[in-house]
């Protein structure tokens, strides 16, 4: 441990990323949560659902916001180009097919594992779907609903991708290397999600691993954008809801 704080504050080496830009940025992204959460003090009487879907949408234009300062900071602060930030890609359609590849299997485990029916397990009590599948047909009601779903996360999947992977991993690979550095920048994204029970820590940790894979896989933000899409949108349509 004292080996990666004395690499991690290393003075004699030049690196893209400082610590007070790492604290700036996080802080900012944190200010943009905190408007999210501002949605909370409007609500639609006697319909939860709509309160729920208007607060998601609501910050929706706040992820944009939140992407285009990064692309500003990332193009014209540090001058990075559109490759170096992992928006262009040699092969999109092989981009979008690992991404598919890699992200379909989660909602399929989930339907399968929430909607098992056990005696020995009340489901109803640990989670709160949008949708309860009992049937074929609320099965398929249910693949319209993650499509649309999976469509709108892409653009919070886009900033939170930009800045966790472009920025927050960067931080840590240019200083520990390649393995702690994804190791260190999983363990933050999961404590930075300030989601302390140990099954969302866990389970933001494996996202976080998963998505600098396919980041590192194709050296692109596609595969891993689509990725976090999917995990976005099954955790609000089969696990959590909104």
């Amino acid at each position: 441990m004292k080996h990666i704080i004395e690499l991690i504050n290393k003075k004699d080496k030049q690196y893209t990323w400082t610590n007070y830009e790492l604290i700036k940025y996080q802080l900012l992204w944190y200010l943009s949560l905190f408007l999210f959460s501002l949605t909370q003090r409007y609500n639609f009487p006697n319909l939860p659902q709509i309160d729920s879907l208007f607060h998601y949408l609501f910050g929706i234009p706040i992820k944009l916001l939140m992407i285009a300062y990064l692309i500003y900071i990332l193009l014209f602060k540090k001058s990075f180009t559109l490759n170096q930030i992992g928006l262009t890609s040699n092969n999109y359609f092989a981009d979008f097919t690992l991404g598919i590849k890699v992200s379909l299997p989660l909602p399929i485990l989930t339907i399968i594992l929430i909607n098992l029916q056990h005696h020995h397990l009340d489901f109803n009590q640990l989670f709160e779907p949008l949708i309860k599948i009992t049937s074929f047909n609320e099965l398929i009601t249910s693949f319209l609903y993650f499509i649309v779903l999976v469509s709108i996360a892409l653009i919070p999947a886009t900033a939170k991708e930009l800045f966790y992977r472009t920025i927050i991993y960067n931080f840590f690979k240019e200083r520990l290397g390649l393995m702690f550095g994804a190791l260190l920048s999983s363990v933050y994204y999961s404590l930075a999600s300030l989601q302390f029970s140990f099954g969302l820590m866990l389970s933001n940790f494996i996202v976080g691993g998963i998505s600098i894979y396919l980041y590192e896989r194709n050296n692109n933000l596609f595969s891993s954008i689509i990725w976090q899409s999917f995990y976005q949108a099954t955790t609000i349509l089969y696990i959590f809801g909104f």
